[in-house]
This record gives structure tokens, C-alpha cells and sequence, in this order.
């Protein structure tokens, strides 16, 4: 379950003006920006969550998991 604290860092980090379109791999790719307070990033840092982490899933792969 993901902290109180790293949902609202996430909810500040993935806004539109974050976000830049990738053409070839057909996804956004966030990145943080500099005005970001420290906090946040040291918030970011010590959950390791991965911003830009993409987890494709086959309809099998899904069906199979349930």
C-alpha cells in the first residue's frame, strides 16, 4: 500500500507541464522538474518508486493471473 506522503509527491509530479510525449515508444515520459521541493524528492528517493516503470500485460498473462 503506498504512503499518504508519496501520493500526494506523485499527484504534484505527474502534471501535465512534468510530461513529455515519447513518439517512438507511444507513452508520456515524466521527469522532475527543478523547482521541485526537496522533500518531495528525498519522499520520492526513499520509496523507490519508479516514475516512468511501464509493465505491459497480454489479455492471457491477465487471465492466467486471476
Amino acid at each position: 500500500m503506498l504512503d499518504e506522503k508519496l501520493i500526494k509527491v506523485l499527484a504534484k509530479l505527474y502534471r501535465s507541464e512534468n510530461r513529455k510525449y515519447d513518439l517512438q515508444k507511444g507513452f508520456y515520459h515524466y521527469a522532475i522538474p527543478a523547482s521541485f521541493p526537496e522533500k518531495s524528492k528525498q519522499i520520492l528517493a526513499e520509496s523507490g518508486f519508479e516514475i516512468n516503470k511501464i509493465v505491459l500485460h497480454s489479455h492471457d498473462e491477465v487471465i492466467k493471473a486471476l
